[in-house]
């Protein structure tokens, strides 16, 4: 007799309220992942919005200069402040030059060792350290730098150039000249080089008692003179390259934006229709009948597209109609037709700067496709942006404390953060526990896991019990044919 096929047999049938029950929990998880999916694109929506819904955020201004060979800005004024601006000279970096030639007319092979080019030097370099020290070494603004004579003449630009000394060396082949420059421009930026043990810098002809500086530009700014001591700074919002000096004033104007408003609100309705697509495909999609979760046996007998496929279309239709979603989607629709004050006589709603929505054109299936997301018209924005700017801000980001004032931003945002909320109430938070009791739905998959436990351990004492009873009724048919057996041994 096999037992085991026996109690498979009968367990199949044991086995299906745990089937169902973990079905049941399955669905419910599948659930939970669509919200969170659904709560992700609200997330990047609110952020988005979240970077625009106030004035200073969303208003597009650009900084422009009269004459951009002499001054070049970026970057704008919020206050939309006209500047002008005179370059009486610029900053210059502090520079160091050879007296004179370093050699006496053949240059130096900056490829080969100092010691190699020992004897082209009009001023012999020393080779070696004296006395004590374990390395020549020169000192450069405060910072010691070492070499040898068996390091090239371009190492030991290179150690130079490396350093945080703050100045570049470099070698003038036809003038036959070294010279240092400081990195930074400034009266503050110098160069003060020694010899410390050696003599290299003697031997390219610097004078070490010569330690020049640099220099600050000198600017007048509505009419204020003032010293820089960069070509490059940064005041009220606007950053100012100094090219050249000016013979007369630059002005510097702050001006509307129009392309980057557009862009900005470009890349709101990309955001918005990505979230409120997935909200419509999940509250219209209708249920798949028989396609339940699988479980574990069935997808060992399938391939992994084969799973995917299946699970696909066992979430559709789970939050058909679903009380939170639907809400929300007419609410965000709503938010594009009404009409929000824009300044003390004007009333715009953004359709009428080219936020429309799709029309109902003779197809059903269309419309459900495509109902609620944003139809941008791009030349209608950008009309009415340059026509009033400050009505579009407005219109978007305007802060009111009745009811229905308030900009279109500062409405969905608070929408979407009451239903990012909610739904976090009802499915927890992306990546979270499935059984996270403080949630709706993650209370209902944990109080299952528990009772799909118990059938559990009520399946494995079931499971016992039969092995038991057949175990018994092997034994007593074995002893019974013992015993028929001898009987009919004894008879014959």
């Amino acid at each position: 007799m096999d037992i085991d096929l026996l109690v498979s047999d009968l367990m199949k049938a044991e086995r299906i309220p745990l089937t169902k029950k973990t079905q049941k929990k399955t669905v419910v998880q599948y659930r939970m992942d669509l919200y969170r999916d659904v709560n992700t694109k609200l997330m990047a929506l609110r952020d988005n919005i979240s970077k625009m819904r106030f004035s200073t955020d969303f208003s597009g201004i650009k900084a422009a200069s009269s004459n951009e060979n002499a001054v070049k800005v970026s970057g704008s004024n919020p206050g939309k402040v006209t500047t002008t601006i005179e370059v009486k000279h610029l900053a210059e970096q502090a520079k160091k030059l050879s007296t004179g030639k370093t050699t006496s007319g053949n240059g130096l092979d900056l490829s080969k060792s100092l010691a190699d080019n020992a004897a082209s030097f009009d001023t012999p370099p020393t080779l070696d350290p004296s006395g004590g020290a374990t390395s020549l070494t020169m000192t450069i603004n405060g910072v010691d730098i070492d070499y040898s004579k068996d390091d090239s003449i371009q190492s030991i630009i290179n150690k130079v150039n490396q350093s945080s000394a703050g100045v570049a060396l470099s070698y003038d082949s036809s003038a036959d000249q070294f010279v240092f420059i400081s990195r930074q421009t400034g009266k503050a930026a110098q160069i003060d080089a020694q010899d410390t043990e050696g003599n290299f810098l003697a031997a390219i002809k610097m004078d070490s008692t010569d330690v020049p500086t640099g220099k600050d530009a000198k600017v007048v700014i509505n009419g204020i003179e003032s010293d820089r001591s960069s070509n490059s700074f940064t005041q009220d919002g606007v950053t100012y390259t100094l090219l050249q000096p000016t013979t007369s004033a630059v002005t510097i104007t702050n001006n509307n934006d129009t392309d980057a408003i557009v862009n900005k609100i470009k890349e709101f309705v990309n955001n918005y229709n990505e979230a409120i697509t997935l909200v419509h495909k999940l509250t219209d999609e209708r249920i798949v009948r028989g396609y339940a979760p699988l479980t574990s046996e069935q997808k060992k007998e399938m391939a992994e597209e084969e799973i995917k496929n299946w699970e696909m279309l066992a979430k559709r239709g789970l939050l058909r109609n679903d009380a939170l979603l639907e809400p929300f989607a007419r609410k965000m629709r709503s938010f594009l037709s009404e009409a929000i004050p824009v300044d003390g006589t004007t009333n715009l709603s953004p359709m009428d700067i080219g936020l429309g929505t799709t029309a109902y054109n003779g197809s059903a299936a269309d419309f459900a496709s495509a109902g609620g997301k944003i139809v941008l018209d791009e030349d209608k924005l950008r009309k009415a942006i340059e026509a009033n700017p400050n009505q579009v801000e407005a219109l978007f980001t305007r802060a009111s404390a009745t009811s229905g004032e308030e900009g279109l931003f500062q409405k969905m945002y608070k929408q979407l953060n009451t239903t990012i909320s909610d739904i976090t109430k009802k499915s927890g938070k992306a990546g979270g526990s499935y059984n996270d009791i403080t949630t709706e739905l993650g209370k209902q998959s944990s109080k299952m896991e528990l009772e799909i436990k118990t059938l559990e351990d009520r399946l494995n004492r079931k499971e016992e019990f039969y092995y038991k009873q057949f175990a018994a009724m092997e034994k007593a048919m074995s002893n019974s044919n013992s015993q028929l057996n001898f009987l009919l041994q004894n008879m014959g």
